[in-house]
């Protein structure tokens, strides 16, 4: 009898597991009496007491395993990712894509984006600046499906298909095959629905968008911070042409930024990087 109200409790710990993961729509009581014919059909189950006992501390009052028994803890907002389902059968591995990158060329004419600029391709016809630049936008995962990311899929990082060998969680970064010390990968949330992978110094990912050549207007705003010692400056268009060059790295997509508005550059804006 002991045996057999093990099996039970077995059974009904799995296919709640099974439930919390979005993989059947079964009751515990259904799967309590599956178990129960089965055991009946196939003789006495082989069944520790123990796992009985395990299962009881993990259910909760209405018979279902409590989510912080599956994913350590309910505050831990970056905790979320699991390496093993729990589930009695293994999830097929699956291919984690970033979101399409945004905005697409065709909806630049209004926006804030990431720019590389080259002094040679700022031009002048009579007073009138025109900049050929490539732009970028950043590489950025939906929150749920970081959530059910797994040892044994893929995510694509950077356009590379990287094999999930190992997760961990430190700190709020999730470590993908032991993390940058180790060769891996690391991803950050901006505590809002996306995640991205960051570099050494923070750097995020920035995914190439296309070529376009815009017409820069005459009161552009041009601010530069390259430079820690002496942040703030305010650069005129022909600075700009000069400055693009220089030995702090010139401009480019993980320091620069530009304003377009009605398909009309307004603001460039160079940041310090470490």
């Amino acid at each position: 009898m002991k045996k057999l109200l093990s099996m039970i409790a077995l059974s009904t710990l799995t296919i709640s597991i099974t439930a919390c993961s979005g993989s059947t729509t079964g009751t515990a009581t259904e799967a309590t009496a599956e178990a129960t014919a089965e055991i009946t059909a196939t003789g006495e189950p082989e069944a520790a007491e123990e796992t009985a006992d395990t299962a009881a501390d993990a259910e909760t009052g209405d018979g279902e395993v409590s989510k912080e028994e599956i994913i350590g803890g309910a505050d831990a907002a970056t905790d979320i990712f699991i390496t093993d389902n729990g589930s009695a059968e293994a999830e097929e591995p699956v291919r984690i894509e970033p979101y399409p990158v945004a905005p697409s060329i065709d909806e630049i004419s209004d926006c804030i984006i990431w720019a590389d600029i080259d002094p040679e391709n700022i031009k002048n016809e009579d007073g009138n600046y025109s900049i050929t630049t490539t732009l970028y936008g950043d590489e950025l995962f939906d929150m749920v499906d970081i959530s059910k990311m797994k040892v044994g899929d893929t995510i694509v990082l950077n356009g590379e298909d990287v094999l999930i060998g190992s997760l961990e969680n430190e700190d709020g970064r999730i470590l993908i095959n032991g993390g940058m010390d180790e060769g891996g990968h690391e991803l950050l949330n901006d505590e809002s629905t996306v995640w991205f992978e960051v570099s050494w110094d923070d750097y995020t990912n920035r995914m190439e968008i296309g070529e376009v050549t815009l017409p820069v207007s005459a009161d552009c705003v041009i601010t530069d911070d390259a430079d820690i010692e002496n942040p703030g400056k305010v650069l005129s268009l022909g600075d700009l042409v000069q400055t693009a060059s220089d030995d702090l790295g010139g401009f480019h997509k993980y320091n620069t930024s530009i304003h377009i508005e009605d398909g009309v550059v307004v603001e460039i804006n160079r940041y310090y990087v470490p």
